[in-house]
This record gives structure tokens, sequence and C-alpha cells, in this order.
């Protein structure tokens, strides 16, 4: 089966969580048996912010990819990013045609940020190359954008009239599942959970750790709401107690968001126990996450996380080393508090904070609960089992 991944959500191989999905589909496909590639339409990294990839075509462990406008950084001005989509119009229906010519195209799988024309102009191609349609719906649409008239005119558009259009759809969670069914209820679904290698982020069980204190890791996008400056918070509540320990960020999502938490840690007093990493390239990553102690996310609550699942609460869960996570959304579903993880409830900093010291006090717990949580990251988030179910699904449709 030849499967392509296509969308404008994400840059590859290097990113945050939309990258690591298309990934672990593309590598859990390839493993079972499919040909895969992944096409990126849009270059939206900024040159200012920091360029995580710089490569417009070439295979990232054992993955063909490449950018449909032939770049990575999005242009200077509004012309330049207007040529460069029309780069990338151009570049899909060239890519697509020239494969069907090559070989029979079998389906596509559609990752975008939900805007209208991408998806509908993928599945227009795919429709005439003679290609299946899959449509990825991880997190609510349109839940991080403001709410016009624009806005609810496309949300109606993209659950009336795409989720009629394409054979299949994708969700993340229940919650989605729902959603879907309740604007088609005759739509053909496939539920996937967050995806993960449980070998690749269990590098090494023994990393050496420099220094006393102990680390306590976010990995992730800065910008995410309320995880970072939450984290802040939690480590002022932290910081009169009698243990030493640091937080560790890995990410970034430019000067200006970076500065405003950096600003907050002065406040309260805590700069010298933050470290700002910066982003991580994905080849890094593993080393860097099994540098750690414990994990921490502390998810807002609200439709964002109530319909999501993160993917990077996968990558800690697969290191062994103990999390601590608020019970938002399905999270529950899967861990169970002082068994699995170090679960809290949700807009509630003194409680997480409660639960991270617990974890910094007692390391005989947390390594049997880090192990605990690594055996359900196994057993119900391995890309590879995911990666049959989802070419059994397009098989059916």
């Amino acid at each position: 089966m030849n499967i392509w991944i296509i969308g404008d959500a994400f840059g590859f191989p290097n990113g945050y969580g939309a990258t690591a999905r298309v990934l672990a589909y593309a590598k859990g496909l390839q493993k079972n048996g499919a040909t895969v590639r992944v096409i990126c339409l849009k270059a939206f990294e900024r040159s200012e912010d920091g360029v995580l990839n710089t490569e417009p075509r070439g295979v990232y462990d054992g993955i063909p990819f490449e950018y449909a406008c032939g770049k990575t950084v999005r242009g200077a001005t509004f012309l330049q990013r207007r040529i460069l989509e029309l780069q990338g119009i151009w570049g899909l229906i060239h890519a697509m045609f020239t494969q069907a010519h090559r070989e029979k195209l079998d389906a596509v799988i559609i990752y975008t940020t939900y805007s209208l024309f991408w998806t509908l102009f993928v599945w227009l191609i795919a429709r005439l190359v003679g290609a299946k349609t899959v449509l990825d719906v991880c997190e609510l649409p349109f839940v991080s954008r403001k709410l016009s008239w624009a806005i609810k005119l496309q949300s109606w558009a993209l659950t009336r009239i795409v989720f009629r259009l394409v054979d299949g759809i994708i969700v993340i969670s229940r919650y989605l599942k729902d959603y879907v069914v309740q604007r088609h209820s005759s739509a053909k679904l496939l539920r996937v959970p967050i995806l993960v290698d449980p070998d690749r982020f269990n590098v090494d069980g023994n990393a050496k750790k420099t220094g006393h204190r102990k680390k306590v890791l976010y990995s992730g996008n800065l910008a995410q709401d309320g995880e970072v400056a939450g984290l802040i918070e939690i480590v002022g509540k932290l910081a009169s107690a009698e243990i030493e320990f640091g937080l560790q960020i890995v990410g970034d999502s430019g000067s200006r968001i970076r500065a405003e938490i950096q600003a907050r840690a002065a406040e309260l007093g805590v700069s010298d126990r933050v470290e700002f990493i910066g982003a991580a390239m994905r080849d890094d990553l593993p080393a860097r996450l099994n540098s750690a102690d414990v994990f921490v996310l502390p998810r807002k609550q609200g439709a964002f996380s109530d319909a999501g699942f993160p993917t990077k609460l996968g990558e800690y869960l697969a290191t062994g080393k103990p999390v601590v996570v608020t019970s938002t959304g399905e999270i529950s579903d899967h861990l169970q508090d002082g068994v699995s993880a170090f679960l809290a409830p949700p807009n509630d900093l003194d409680a997480f904070a409660k639960q991270l010291r617990r974890v910094l006090d007692n390391p005989v717990l947390a390594a049997e609960i880090g192990a605990r949580g690594q055996q359900i990251a196994r057993e119900r988030f391995d890309y590879r089992v995911h990666g049959k179910r989802i070419i059994d699904f397009i098989e059916t449709i």
C-alpha cells in the first residue's frame, strides 16, 4: 500500500506534537509494509526564531519527505509568502501526478490546520489521482482561534462538507469521535491515541546526571496555554523547600514569549532554578529526555485539553521516568494516580506542586511508578500496533 501524509500543520522532521504524530504515523505504516511519503505544504518557520528544519527534501529515519514549496522558512513579506504558497500548490500537483504516473497512490492522510482551502485542495488532488482520503482530527477544530463569522463559516464547511467528502476520519480521543459523529453520523471513524516508539525514548535508563540537583523537565511549545507559565508558578511554590531541583525547559516559541516567562521567573526569585534549553532536534530529544529525573505537564482545563491528547506524554512515559500530569481529557483513562503516574486535578497549581514534591521526596516510589508508566506506553501507544490498525482501516473504506 502506498500512503502519503500531507498537511500544512507541521514541519519535518523536527518540530513539536504535530511533527511527532506525523512521524509516528509514517513509521507505523512503514513497519507494517506500506510505502510512505511525508509532504509539508507550507514553510512556516521564522528565521528570527531559529530554524529547526533546513532541508526542503530528504529522508529521515527511513521516511522520504519534502516541502512542496521548496523552502522550509516562510517569506519575510506578504508577497513572498503568497509566492511560496503558489509554489506549494504547484509542487503538490506535480508530485502527486508524477507519483500516480509511476505507481498507484492508494491513500492520503490529510493533516492540516483545518484550513478549508488546503484541506479541500489536498482532497481534490487525491481524488483526481484515484487515492482514498483520510482526515486526521487530533484537536478540536479552530479551538485556538478567535471566534468570528469567518471562523464560524469555515467550521460549518469543515464539519458539514469536508467530513462527508473524505473517505475516513482518524480521531485522537473519544471526545473528538463524539464531535464528528454529531455532525456526520455515518462517518467511517478510527480512534488512534497518542503514538510513541517505546524503544527510541528509552535509550539510556541510567543516563549520567551532572550536579546534585534533581532535574524536572518540560518539553514542548512555550506558547501552549498555561503550561510553562504554570510551571514557573509551581517552581516558585517549591523554592523554599529544602530540596535541590531545577526546571529545564526544552522548546521555544520566539523571543517575546520566552522573555515574558523569564521575567516572571525573576519576579518570583527562581531564575537560578529555571533553565531554557531551546528547541531540540529530534535526534537529540531521546537523550535529552533520558537525562531527566521527572517530567511535568500541567495542562489547563478547557476544550483544547478535553478534546486532545498530548503526544509528549507518550514520549515521557516511554523513558520509564515518573510523570506528574493533570488529569484532563482521557489521561486518567490510561493512567492511575500513584500507580502509573502522579495525577493532579486541572487548574490547581497547589495540588500539582504537592505531587511534584511527592516525586522528589520519594525516589524509590517514583522509580516504581515510572516503570509502570513505561509499561502503559508499550501496551497502549506503540506506533507499530496502531500502524497496522490504520492500514486495516484504509483497506476497509
